[in-house]
């Protein structure tokens, strides 16, 4: 055996070996007990508070709902101590009104109550805040010497500190955009300043409400967040505090960053997770769902609204997920006790109590709640968890238990699949008998009267941890122990509850399995084949393979096709890495087969770029792994043929010289690449050189590598791949794939738009978003699809009267969605530009006289509906100049002129815009508008990102492009001539919108851009040719 073909052997063998231990421990894997460390109060997991307003702490009614509140077993109260009421005039203090709340909360020492430090007085604020009480200060200092005011009037009833409300979103933060940095330097100062007056003090971070908007005015809770701990902030606060209102959403629904439900706490403790940070407790201080009545002609309620019965099965949900499946989140104050609110307030929706104070079914589910024995949820828990409920003869520490005689007992409830007991034996003789709801534990043996017991003895006195319980159903579980000897040994040190259903499914286990026998099989092959009799054979079998449907039967097609869209949607929804692989690896032999299937699914996953997919720790769109997966499988083909034909070649007796000479080399790519692969490979060259040349050189790799590198990765897959076998190649499944993902994500939009979820109701007009973050992103790829369905529907010969009245569909859903964006650039230029042309060219181009009529009455319609559009606020102030958004629009292009001037060479590379507008090109009158990430230009786009080469470069792109889709357009036949029509009117939307817009610098518009390009050079030049 020769020397390569034992190094290949070995390789085999061991990734074999690999593939064959994971199968095992896939296949026995049983549900380890969680070490989430985030529950570091126990007694707090699922604990009920409300919250008070101002009208509850005043008059007589306070000492009743206090008395009411201690009652009912609900021991948190949450308030806020109104800055601007307490020190209206510096250092004059009004404490009357809450010295008679704290009179009246001594009173009731089992409540406990949390003091939001909040609302900076007139004096306290900058001018422009004058009249937002809810604005922060001027000077930190300040508000930091009023919470020491507070901690040394208070601090012998007040123990939790939460500075300032919902500093994340308007009007929070006054008039300016919402500003990590400047809330924790805010924190910090009240944290120093309350700490040295009350060192007991427990500092609260602020309420972050929920939002999905990613900047201005409101930034989402989630970067929010993030933001804090990536500065620093973590030293300052000792509770991080959330809002997970429920919204329209069930409390069971799955959490989501572009959703908004009471799941998305997850996300929030997810960020805690990833900085290291499992000690700090998370508390919910406002949710709820708000339950209007059914004739309710008040305002409408923002929060959502659900039926009485819904909120109260919600908080019942709720609070149990948080005792029973996050021990981490805990105490949950509900929005609302009882507050005088106007008639009309939505508000009222989450009031405990109607108007005459009759309780509502609400207050019934949170008191029960309150009153019900605690649960132990799945982790690895202390002795002396409070759901632990020994009998009077045990000592019980943090570290073990230990009985007083036999007899003693413990109980408690669990909530999981499983159960099982740390202990240390000993040299003794002493045992528990275990019941798990009433019958003996099943994971433990039974003694003569059928009781289950566990054996304490042990010679050699180690910990271990003894099964008590095993596949148990999902629930909460009821346990008994009773102790037969070992008092004074302090025997039990934990109990571990497990929950099997939240552990990755051994139905993986086959995925690994196949994946062991196939490479076992190659090491046997590489044992017992030759070298090139093994290259051959693999040749062959790749051969057979892609000759699978090409019989022409109906059936292999469609299970090609159920199978690549089975394997992708398991990518897709699954949460496990095993699965993910397993699926990755299915997709991998299928586009092996099946090359031509590789590209419909990427151009449908275009779309869906926002909702990225973590793999091994790190976040891929599924645009870019799908990419860059068919490109591995397409040079693993390519390698293997050429590999076979050189030992073929070299088993004929020709010597490796005579495989390829470097001038054939360089003459064979002459021939392979020219047209738009020049501008394309030149974009991605100055995309490199101004990424090596950028002050933050890891940003601008991220976006060479998703923007440029993945667009050009397509576009070679587009020029490049192979059609199906024996058939040449084919727009139509990659169109129709682009279209299936953006018709998805327009009737998303739309379901947005009918609903209210998700929608963004602002400057007097509804707008959608569907999975992106801004309305404007999503009418970015909606005005460059929408006219490729439009002429397709319209002029498309080559296609049957129902496929073309499908395609008038899919055009009108992305058409409206968006239309429903209220985008300025998609309304005013994008759309108008990328339909007029669709309908003008088909009119000069089919000979017909109806596009042009229709062309005609669109602009009516369009002049109509300006007319509305300029009486709403949005685009009323358009034309401006003065304030408003034109005004900062041009200040924006100013500055980003000045940058350009500055980095004539190379820009400032790519995403690196916004760091350097903001510290150094933003003009004086501009700074409201700060953290924008490209200059909303195209011309200003290519020359910051990638200076004057770039603009050049990306000019000649654009009007390369142009030419080839021209020439197509005028040349191709009948059933062709309509696609080149509505790539070309996408490319004008793309320019056209580009002028007061992101143009081709995000993973979509780039991925767009080089399917309209390579459409163009592969297709153009074979109707061109024909």
């Amino acid at each position: 055996m020769s020397r390569a073909r034992r190094r290949l052997l070995l390789i085999a063998l061991v990734v074999a070996a690999l593939f064959w231990v994971s199968a095992f421990f896939a296949a026995g894997q049983r549900p380890a007990p969680a070490q989430d460390g985030m529950a570091g109060r126990p007694a707090w997991a699922g604990a009920v508070g409300v919250n008070l307003e101002a009208s509850e702490l005043t008059g007589d009614g306070l000492a009743a709902t206090l008395d009411r509140l201690s009652i009912a077993g609900i021991r948190w109260l949450r308030f806020t101590l109104p800055w601007d009421q307490i020190e209206p005039a510096r250092d004059q203090y009004a404490w009357a009104p809450f010295d008679h709340v704290f009179e009246a909360l001594a009173a009731y020492p089992d409540l406990q109550p949390v003091v939001v430090l909040d609302g900076a007085p007139p004096w306290a604020r900058v001018a422009i805040d004058v009249d937002n009480p809810a604005a922060p200060p001027h000077e930190r200092a300040d508000f930091g010497a009023f919470a020491a005011a507070v901690a040394a009037r208070y601090g012998a009833q007040v123990r939790y500190y939460q500075i300032w409300h919902e500093p994340n979103i308007a009007p929070h933060w006054g008039a300016r955009p919402a500003d990590p940095t400047a809330y924790a330097g805010l924190l910090r100062e009240a944290a120093v300043q309350l700490r040295a007056t009350d060192p007991d003090a427990q500092i609260v971070l602020a309420a972050l409400a929920p939002t999905i908007e990613a900047g201005g005015a409101n930034l989402s809770d989630i970067v929010y967040l993030d933001a804090l701990y990536r500065q620093g902030a973590r030293a300052w606060f000792d509770v991080v505090a959330a809002e997970p209102y429920g919204f329209f959403e069930p409390a069971l629904a799955a959490p989501d960053v572009m959703a908004l439900n009471f799941a998305r706490v997850t996300l929030l403790h997810d960020v805690m997770a990833r900085h290291a940070d499992r000690t700090t407790p998370l508390w919910a201080t406002a949710f709820g769902w708000n339950a209007l009545p059914d004739d309710w002609a008040g305002r409408p309620s923002s929060w959502g609204q659900v039926s009485e019965t819904a909120q109260a099965e919600n908080a019942q949900d709720a609070l149990a997920i948080a005792r029973t499946r996050w021990p981490w989140l805990g105490p949950l104050f509900w929005a609302a006790d009882c507050p005088a609110r106007p008639a009309d307030d939505p508000w009222r929706g989450f009031a405990l109590c109607v108007a005459d104070a009759a309780p509502r079914p609400i207050w019934e589910t949170l008191a029960a709640a309150a009153q019900a024995p605690a649960t132990l949820p799945p982790g690895n828990h202390a002795v002396d968890h409070p759901a632990l409920h020994y009998s009077a003869g045990w000592r019980v520490t943090p570290s073990a238990a230990d009985p007083g005689a036999d007899g003693d007992s413990l109980a408690f409830a669990f909530y999981g699949t499983g159960l099982a007991l740390r202990v240390q034996g000993g040299p003794y003789w002493a045992f528990y008998r275990v019941a798990v709801d009433g019958r003996p534990a099943n994971a433990l043996p039974r003694d003569e009267s059928g009781a289950a017991y566990l054996v304490l003895h042990d010679p050699l006195a180690e910990v271990r941890v003894a099964p008590v319980a095993s596949d148990l159903p999902v629930g909460v579980h009821q346990v008994r122990l009773e102790v037969v000897g070992g008092w004074g040994q302090w025997a039990l040190q934990g109990v571990l509850v497990t929950d099997a259903s939240r552990v990755f499914p051994g139905q993986v286990f086959p995925a690994w399995l196949a994946a062991a026998g196939l490479m076992s099989l190659l090491a046997a092959a590489l044992a017992w084949l030759p070298l090139r009799r093994f290259l051959a054979w693999l040749d062959k079998l790749l051969e057979r393979i892609a000759a699978w449907p090409s019989d022409g039967a109906l059936w292999a097609e469609a299970l090609s096709w159920l199978l690549a869209i089975g394997l992708a949607a398991t990518l897709a929804l699954s949460r496990w890495l095993i699965v993910d692989l397993a699926a990755l690896a299915g997709l991998g032999l299928l586009f092996l087969a099946r090359p031509d299937l590789a590209l419909p699914l990427i151009a449908a996953s275009i779309p869906f770029w926002p909702t990225p997919k973590e793999l091994a720790g790190r976040e891929f769109s599924f645009y870019e792994i799908l990419t860059w997966l068919a490109v591995a499988v397409a040079v693993a083909r390519w390698a293997v043929g050429r590999l076979g034909g050189v030992m073929r070649r070299t088993s004929r007796g020709a010597g490796m010289s005579d495989v390829r000479s470097v001038a054939s080399c360089v003459a064979r790519l002459k021939q392979t690449v020219g047209g738009l692969d020049w501008p394309v490979l030149a974009l991605v060259g100055v995309g490199l050189a101004a990424t090596l040349a950028a002050e933050r050189f890891g940003v601008a790799l991220r976006e060479f590598r998703t923007v440029f590198l993945g667009g050009a990765a397509f576009y070679w897959l587009i020029t490049r791949g192979p059609g199906p076998a024996g058939r040449r190649f084919s727009p139509w499944p990659v169109l129709n794939g682009f279209l299936a993902g953006m018709v998805v994500v327009g009737g998303l939009a739309l379901w947005q738009l009918a609903t209210g979820q998700g929608r963004v109701d602002v400057e007097g007009v509804w707008r959608v978003r569907a999975l992106y973050g801004s309305p404007n992103n999503l009418a970015l790829v909606l005005d460059r699809a929408t006219p490729l369905a439009l002429a397709i529907a319209a002029f498309g010969a080559g296609r049957s009267r129902a496929q073309r009245l499908g395609y008038g569909l899919v055009a009108a859903i992305m058409g409206i969605a968006c239309l429903a964006t209220f985008s300025k650039g998609a309304l005013l230029l994008g759309l108008p530009v990328g339909v007029g042309l669709v309908l003008l060219g088909g009119a000069w181009r089919g000979g017909r006289r109806w596009p042009a009529w229709a062309a005609a009455a669109g602009v009516i319609a369009g002049a109509v509906g300006l007319v509305w559009l300029f009486r709403t606020p949005r685009f009323a102030d358009l034309f401006n100049f003065e304030t408003g958004t034109s005004f900062f629009r041009l200040r924006l292009w100013q500055g980003a002129w000045r940058m350009a001037l500055d980095h004539p060479w190379l820009g400032v590379g790519p995403d690196n815009f916004l760091y350097a507008y903001r510290t150094r090109y933003v003009l004086p009158s501009a700074w409201q508008e700060l953290n924008l990430s490209h200059p909303h230009n195209i011309v200003l786009d290519l020359g910051t990102r990638l200076g004057l080469p770039g603009l050049l470069i990306g000019g000649w792109a654009l009007l390369a492009g142009a030419r080839r889709g021209w020439r197509w357009f005028r040349t191709a036949g009948a059933p062709t001539w309509p696609l080149a029509l509505g790539l070309l009117a996408g490319l004008a939307a793309t320019v056209a919108h580009g002028l007061i817009d992101n143009s081709l610098f995000l993973v979509d518009l780039m991925a767009i851009f080089m399917l309209t390009l390579g459409l163009f050079q592969r297709l153009g030049a074979e109707d061109v040719a024909r």
